[in-house]
């Protein structure tokens, strides 16, 4: 009997050992044939029942559903803020508060991606030197955040964040913090640029907080800044300028 045990134990052994190379050979051809195809599938044969069962999409994120517990403890309130039409004059949408908000209260949290601003640098072939010559920046810089002087930027990208308009230091009720989640990944603002760049991932957090008491209905507004607010000031009256002009064009 014990022979007979130890030999059905070694033909599992073999047969398990044959599924496992069979099925690292299928995981390698999808990888070459598709790699989406590939990222769907589990990383071992021995789960393809339950993601068979499950779904691939749920498998592959299992924590994304989370009991109502679980997001009191610990989720984050994305809903405090909405998008509509801005207060500001030729500013197009702005983010709301959903509800009131005290002051020191959080907003909202989101996550942020790390990029190195050379990869939103847009180029043009010029055609007397044969070669590229920057032109421009991506339309990405405007929701970017980062020192002028640093070539690393933050991009947050949790809903209604980017609507957030500038306000003067009279009319801003909200500033960017450090977020205080444990998921925030705080160790990596002590690494160097070039160890932030290599990362180019999500790990970071931004909060927005609440500067001072926030109604119901209220724009939420940030201070960009004095540099930031003059440009935007000689931008409005060059426009201003130009839209005169073709006024005064179609009148003659």
């Amino acid at each position: 009997n014990n022979n007979d045990n130890n030999n059905n134990n070694n033909g599992n052994l073999v047969h398990r050992s044959d599924a496992n190379e069979r099925y690292e050979k299928l995981l390698n051809e999808a990888h070459e044939k598709d790699k989406r195809l590939r990222m769907a599938l589990p990383n071992n044969v021995q789960d393809v029942p339950e993601a068979l069962q499950m779904g691939t999409a749920r498998f592959s994120a299992k924590d994304s559903l989370r009991s109502t517990e679980w997001l009191e403890a610990n989720g984050a309130c994305l809903d405090n803020i909405v998008t509509g039409v801005t207060t500001i004059p030729q500013a197009g949408r702005g983010a709301f508060a959903t509800r009131s908000i005290d002051e020191g209260r959080s907003i909202t949290t989101t996550p942020v991606v790390t990029l190195d601003r050379q990869e939103l640098h847009l180029w043009e072939k010029v055609k007397e030197r044969g070669r590229y010559g920057l032109v421009g920046e991506q339309l990405l810089l405007n929701y970017c955040y980062g020192h002028k002087s640093s070539s690393l930027l933050f991009f947050p990208y949790a809903p209604s964040v980017n609507f957030i308009n500038h306000g003067s230091l009279e009319e801003s009720n909200a500033e960017i913090r450090w977020s205080g989640f444990p998921y925030h990944k705080a160790e990596w603002l002590d690494v160097t640029i070039d160890e932030m760049k290599a990362k180019l991932k999500t790990g970071l957090l931004f909060d927005i907080v609440a500067t001072r008491d926030i109604r119901r209905g209220e724009e939420i507004l940030f201070y960009y800044g004095k540099e930031w607010e003059d440009e935007w000031d000689e931008h409005v009256n060059e426009w201003g300028s130009m839209k005169e002009e073709v006024e005064d064009v179609n009148d003659y």
